[in-house]
């Protein structure tokens, strides 16, 4: 059991084309949680699901 962040900040730092209905993007996340702040780095994947890029996959997700 978990509980919602009080914030989160996404923040991109790089995008790459894998192919016409996909991206990979690095970011970096900024989170507070019960009024502690975290930090990190991820990969996404979008996919584009008819006129909208959608959450695909996450490839990387670290934040301490």
């Amino acid at each position: 059991v978990g509980t919602q962040p009080e914030a989160w900040q996404t923040r991109v730092l790089r995008s790459e084309q894998l192919d016409a209905n996909r991206v990979a993007l690095d970011v970096t996340l900024n989170t507070k949680q019960l009024g502690a702040e975290h930090s990190g780095t991820a990969v996404f994947i979008l996919a584009r699901v008819g006129g909208a890029w959608k959450l695909n996959a996450i490839e990387f997700f670290e934040v301490k």
